[in-house]
C-alpha cells in the first residue's frame, strides 16, 4: 500500500505532543533502562557459560535496544499520520493509516522471540533429559510469535487504517481487513468516551480474517459474524470500528470527514433502499 501524502480538504490535524507524546517516550525509556539493568545484573551474577541464560540476556538486550529506538523515533515524530492519497489492491484511494512504528517494533520483538525459542530448543535437545522436555513448549511459544510476525509481513495482520476507494470503504486492523460498499454505510460518528469512530453498515461486511489463534481481541466480532472454514474469509453485518489513537485526527473530525466523503448528513442515518 502506498504511503499517503497530504490531501487537501482533509480533516484538521491534531497536535502530537504533550503528555501523549512525551509520556510514551518516557515509558519506553524506562523499559529500555530496566532491560539494561537486567542485562548488567545477570551478567554480573551468572557465569557466562550458562548458555540458556546468556540467550535470555541476549534477547533482553535486543528488546531493550528496540525499545530505545522506538523512544527516539517517537521523540523525533512531529505529527501522527493524516488523511492522504494511497492505493488499496492497486485501486486509487484516499484515507489514513496509523503510525507504523509501534507495529514494526512488535514485529521485531516477535522475530526475536522466534529466534530465542529456536535457540533454546537447540540447547535443550543438545543437553537431553529434562532440558529437552522443557525446551519443546518454549520452542512452540517462539513459533507462535514467528507465525504472528509472518502474518504481519504477509499482510494478514495490518496496521489500523481506513480507506475510501471509488466503490468501497476498506478498514484494516490487526485481525485482518473488512470491506463494504460506500452506499452500505448509513451512519458515521465518534464513539463517546473512546478513541473509536463507528461506521454503521446496512447489509453484509466482507472480511478477510487472520487465523483464529493470531487474531487477538478486537472490537469487530459481533453475534452473527462467521468465518468461512479454511479460507479466512468471512461475512458479518452491523458496524465497523476504527481506532484513532495513533492517527493524526480527532475521532469527531475524522467522522465528519468520512460523512462528507460519503454524502451523509450529520446526525442522520442513510435509509436503506
Amino acid at each position: 500500500m502506498a504511503a499517503p501524502g497530504a490531501a487537501p480538504g482533509g480533516p484538521p490535524a491534531r497536535r502530537f505532543g504533550g503528555r501523549e507524546k512525551w509520556g510514551a517516550v518516557a515509558a519506553n525509556l524506562v523499559l529500555a533502562l530496566l532491560a539494561a539493568a537486567a542485562v548488567v545484573g545477570v551478567l554480573a551474577a551468572v557465569p557466562h557459560d550458562v548458555t540458556a541464560v546468556m540467550l535470555l540476556v541476549g534477547y533482553t538486550a535486543y528488546a531493550g535496544l528496540l525499545t530505545l529506538g522506538l523512544a527516539v523515533a517517537t521523540a523525533l515524530a512531529d505529527r501522527l499520520p493524516v488523511v492522504g492519497a494511497g492505493t488499496v489492491e492497486g485501486q486509487p484511494a484516499v484515507g489514513v493509516r496509523a503510525r507504523a512504528a509501534e507495529w514494526w517494533y512488535a514485529v521485531a520483538l516477535d522475530v526475536g522471540l522466534l529466534m530465542l525459542g529456536c535457540a533454546l530448543l537447540g540447547v535443550g535437545l543438545a543437553a537431553g533429559g529434562e532440558w529437552a522436555l522443557w525446551s519443546v513448549p518454549i520452542a512452540l511459544a517462539g513459533a507462535w510469535f514467528g507465525v504472528r510476525a509472518l502474518l504481519a509481513v504477509a499482510g494478514r495482520r495490518r496496521v489500523e487504517a481506513l480507506w475510501l476507494t471509488a466503490d468501497h470503504v476498506v478498514h484494516d486492523a490487526s485481525w485482518g481487513r473488512e470491506r463494504v460498499g460506500r452506499d452500505q454505510v448509513s451512519e458515521v460518528r465518534p464513539i463517546k468516551g473512546t478513541s473509536y469512530v463507528l461506521l454503521r453498515v446496512d447489509g453484509p461486511v466482507e472480511r478477510t480474517l487472520c487465523p483464529r489463534w493470531w487474531r487477538g481481541a478486537d472490537r469487530r466480532a459481533r453475534p452473527g459474524d462467521r468465518t468461512v472454514a479454511g479460507t479466512g474469509a468471512g461475512t458479518g453485518s452491523g458496524r465497523i470500528e476504527l481506532r484513532c489513537a495513533d492517527l493524526g485526527h480527532d475521532p469527531a473530525d475524522l467522522a465528519a470527514w468520512v460523512r462528507d466523503e460519503l454524502g451523509l448528513a450529520p446526525g442522520r442515518r442513510r435509509t436503506s433502499r
